[in-house]
């Protein structure tokens, strides 16, 4: 538990630096564990209620309109031949903990935020929650799928050894390449960026790898590409703050406001043609 503990304390740290580079800030942490204690109660609920039934050694769910491929019953499993527990088990803890138990959240909307390949086990969960009463009328649980990220090839996106990309490699590669092109248009291309410049390098890099993401249709799958992403052309977050420089510079000449100053905004006027 101690070296379990200690794992999880570490991951916390590399978590945090990214939701610092993100500028993401307020979340509340609840792992899977947390949910344990309430997984027993799910499955004495689910007998309650006639729905967990004994099915090859395991506790299962069967839901009218879910089949295998052979036209059989498709089952849900919220406990194994073995003991342990399944996902569904916890998602259903999870409800009850966020809609339902005192010390929970009291949540009217809850959105599950995973990939597209998720919507059946989340259709399943949702609907047995319902059946089982403890999902109320006036909550709504909603899955909110997204489409898979691909490299340039149409495959997985990986890196050249099959592995998969980290996060934080994503958005370090992003800043690297964006200083490598403000860096070849210096006179000196080898000197050290000043600090307002690397500013600028970083806002770029992380803002293109976000713009990039969230420019693209939720559910499709999208091709990555750095090229791409880093382009001042075309509907890029790069181009979009060089249009935006562009404006503050023309704004500091109608305001007389001096160069490389906190930008002020002037007040809205009316103009009457």
């Amino acid at each position: 538990l101690a070296a379990w503990e200690s794992l999880c304390a570490a991951s916390r740290v590399e978590y945090q630096k990214i939701y610092d580079i993100l500028g993401i800030k307020g979340l509340e942490e609840r792992g899977e564990s947390f949910y344990n204690p309430y997984l027993n109660g799910v499955i004495e609920h689910l007998e309650e209620k006639g729905l967990a039934v004994e099915s090859e050694g395991a506790t299962a769910i069967f839901l009218d309109g879910y089949t295998n491929r052979d036209g059989s019953p498709l089952p849900m499993l919220v406990r194994k031949s073995d003991g342990g527990f399944n996902y569904a088990t916890t998602d259903m803890a999870a409800i009850r903990h966020r809609t339902e138990l005192e010390d929970g959240e009291k949540a009217g909307r809850v959105l599950y935020v995973t990939d597209a390949g998720q919507s059946q086990h989340f259709e399943m969960v949702f609907a047995a929650a319902k059946k089982a009463e403890i999902l109320s009328e006036d909550v709504s649980l909603e899955h909110v799928p997204f489409g898979l990220v691909q490299g340039e090839d149409g495959k997985k996106f990986a890196t050249r050894s099959g592995d998969t990309v980290k996060l934080k490699d994503l958005l370090d590669e992003a800043v690297r390449i964006s200083g490598e092109d403000i860096k070849s248009r210096q006179d000196d291309p080898d000197a050290e960026l000043p600090e307002e410049v690397q500013n600028v390098v970083n806002t770029v890099g992380i803002g293109a790898v976000k713009y990039a993401d969230l420019s693209m249709n939720r559910e499709s799958n999208y091709k990555f590409s750095y090229e791409r992403m880093l382009s001042l052309n075309g509907n890029t977050a790069p181009y979009m703050l060089y249009a935006y420089a562009r404006i503050c510079g023309i704004v500091r000449k109608a305001t007389d406001v001096e160069e490389g100053s906190e930008m002020t905004w002037p007040e809205p006027a009316k103009i009457i043609l």
